[in-house]
Protein backbone atom coordinates (compact mmCIF):
# COMPACT_ATOMS: atom_id res chain seq x y z
CA UNK A 1 0.00 0.00 0.00
CA UNK A 2 1.27 3.44 -0.81
CA UNK A 3 0.86 5.82 2.10
CA UNK A 4 3.80 8.09 1.33
CA UNK A 5 1.66 11.18 1.91
CA UNK A 6 1.09 10.24 5.54
CA UNK A 7 3.45 10.11 8.47
CA UNK A 8 4.34 6.67 9.86
CA UNK A 9 3.25 4.80 6.73
CA UNK A 10 5.06 1.67 7.93
CA UNK A 11 2.76 1.60 10.98
CA UNK A 12 -0.44 2.54 9.15
CA UNK A 13 0.24 -0.23 6.61
CA UNK A 14 0.42 -2.78 9.45
CA UNK A 15 -2.83 -1.49 10.97
CA UNK A 16 -4.64 -1.65 7.63
CA UNK A 17 -3.42 -5.19 6.94
CA UNK A 18 -4.43 -6.36 10.43
CA UNK A 19 -7.87 -4.74 10.08
CA UNK A 20 -8.58 -6.51 6.82
CA UNK A 21 -7.27 -9.80 8.18
CA UNK A 22 -9.57 -9.61 11.22
CA UNK A 23 -12.60 -8.43 9.21
CA UNK A 24 -12.11 -11.22 6.66
CA UNK A 25 -12.15 -13.76 9.47
CA UNK A 26 -15.44 -12.33 10.74
CA UNK A 27 -16.96 -12.51 7.27
CA UNK A 28 -16.30 -16.24 7.04
CA UNK A 29 -17.66 -16.85 10.54
CA UNK A 30 -20.90 -14.96 9.75
CA UNK A 31 -20.94 -13.41 13.21
CA UNK A 32 -24.23 -12.09 14.50
CA UNK A 33 -23.24 -9.81 17.34
CA UNK A 34 -24.61 -6.44 18.31
CA UNK A 35 -22.51 -3.43 17.29
CA UNK A 36 -21.13 -2.51 20.73
CA UNK A 37 -19.84 -6.03 21.39
CA UNK A 38 -18.49 -6.36 17.85
CA UNK A 39 -16.70 -3.01 18.29
CA UNK A 40 -14.88 -4.29 21.38
CA UNK A 41 -14.07 -7.65 19.76
CA UNK A 42 -12.74 -6.01 16.58
CA UNK A 43 -10.60 -3.64 18.66
CA UNK A 44 -9.18 -6.44 20.82
CA UNK A 45 -8.51 -8.74 17.86
CA UNK A 46 -6.64 -6.07 15.91
CA UNK A 47 -4.56 -5.23 18.96
CA UNK A 48 -3.73 -8.92 19.60
CA UNK A 49 -2.76 -9.45 15.97
CA UNK A 50 -0.55 -6.35 15.85
CA UNK A 51 1.23 -7.34 19.07
CA UNK A 52 1.78 -10.85 17.69
CA UNK A 53 3.43 -9.18 14.70
CA UNK A 54 5.70 -7.17 17.05
CA UNK A 55 3.81 -3.95 16.41
CA UNK A 56 3.12 -2.49 19.86
CA UNK A 57 -0.58 -1.79 20.31
CA UNK A 58 -2.59 -0.76 23.37
CA UNK A 59 -6.34 -0.29 23.67
CA UNK A 60 -7.89 2.82 25.19
CA UNK A 61 -4.61 4.31 26.34
CA UNK A 62 -5.05 7.72 27.95
CA UNK A 63 -2.79 10.42 26.60
CA UNK A 64 -0.18 11.00 29.31
CA UNK A 65 0.52 14.63 28.40
CA UNK A 66 -2.32 16.00 26.30
CA UNK A 67 -1.58 19.15 24.34
CA UNK A 68 -4.56 20.82 25.92
CA UNK A 69 -6.91 19.97 28.73
CA UNK A 70 -10.66 19.61 28.62
CA UNK A 71 -12.63 20.55 31.71
CA UNK A 72 -16.23 19.80 32.60
CA UNK A 73 -17.69 21.24 35.81
CA UNK A 74 -14.19 21.91 37.08
CA UNK A 75 -12.95 18.37 36.49
CA UNK A 76 -10.36 17.37 33.90
CA UNK A 77 -11.55 15.03 31.20
CA UNK A 78 -9.05 12.49 29.94
CA UNK A 79 -9.02 11.59 26.25
CA UNK A 80 -8.09 8.35 24.52
CA UNK A 81 -8.52 6.62 21.18
CA UNK A 82 -9.65 3.04 20.67
CA UNK A 83 -6.09 1.99 19.83
CA UNK A 84 -2.64 3.54 20.01
CA UNK A 85 -0.06 1.81 17.84
CA UNK A 86 3.71 2.18 18.32
CA UNK A 87 2.94 5.39 20.28
CA UNK A 88 2.69 7.04 16.84
CA UNK A 89 -0.70 6.29 15.28
CA UNK A 90 -4.17 6.44 16.79
CA UNK A 91 -7.07 4.31 15.61
CA UNK A 92 -10.77 5.06 16.09
CA UNK A 93 -13.20 2.23 15.30
CA UNK A 94 -16.86 2.54 14.36
CA UNK A 95 -19.13 -0.46 13.79
CA UNK A 96 -22.68 -0.28 12.50
CA UNK A 97 -24.98 -0.58 9.54
CA UNK A 98 -23.87 0.75 6.17
CA UNK A 99 -26.65 3.34 6.25
CA UNK A 100 -25.44 4.69 9.59
CA UNK A 101 -21.69 4.51 8.92
CA UNK A 102 -21.83 6.42 5.66
CA UNK A 103 -24.57 8.90 6.49
CA UNK A 104 -23.18 12.42 6.09
CA UNK A 105 -24.12 13.55 9.60
CA UNK A 106 -22.62 10.45 11.21
CA UNK A 107 -19.43 10.79 9.18
CA UNK A 108 -19.11 14.47 10.14
CA UNK A 109 -19.46 13.45 13.77
CA UNK A 110 -16.80 10.72 13.38
CA UNK A 111 -14.51 13.16 11.61
CA UNK A 112 -14.92 15.75 14.35
CA UNK A 113 -14.19 13.15 17.02
CA UNK A 114 -11.06 12.00 15.18
CA UNK A 115 -9.72 15.51 14.71
CA UNK A 116 -10.40 16.42 18.34
CA UNK A 117 -8.73 13.23 19.58
CA UNK A 118 -5.75 13.91 17.33
CA UNK A 119 -5.50 17.47 18.61
CA UNK A 120 -5.48 16.35 22.26
CA UNK A 121 -2.97 13.58 21.64
CA UNK A 122 -0.21 15.60 20.02
CA UNK A 123 0.31 12.80 17.48
CA UNK A 124 0.41 13.16 13.71
CA UNK A 125 -2.23 10.79 12.42
CA UNK A 126 -5.41 8.91 13.28
CA UNK A 127 -7.11 6.20 11.26
CA UNK A 128 -10.89 5.89 11.26
CA UNK A 129 -11.92 2.27 10.66
CA UNK A 130 -15.58 1.89 9.74
CA UNK A 131 -16.79 -1.70 9.69
CA UNK A 132 -20.27 -2.81 8.65
CA UNK A 133 -22.03 -5.30 10.88
CA UNK A 134 -24.65 -6.50 8.42
CA UNK A 135 -23.00 -9.85 7.71
CA UNK A 136 -20.97 -8.26 4.92
CA UNK A 137 -17.86 -7.32 6.82
CA UNK A 138 -15.66 -4.83 5.11
CA UNK A 139 -13.37 -2.18 6.47
CA UNK A 140 -13.43 1.35 5.11
CA UNK A 141 -10.52 3.55 6.09
CA UNK A 142 -10.11 7.28 6.36
CA UNK A 143 -6.89 8.92 7.51
CA UNK A 144 -6.78 12.27 9.24
CA UNK A 145 -3.80 14.40 9.97
CA UNK A 146 -3.50 17.88 11.38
Amino acid sequence: MNNDNYPHSEVTDQIIKASYYVATGYKFKKLEIESSILHDKFKEDICILLNERSVHCVAEEFFPKPLREAVFKGKKIRHFADLMVQSKVLVEIKVGSENYLFEDRAFQSFQGQCLETLEYSGLDIILLLRMENNGEFKVNLKKFKL
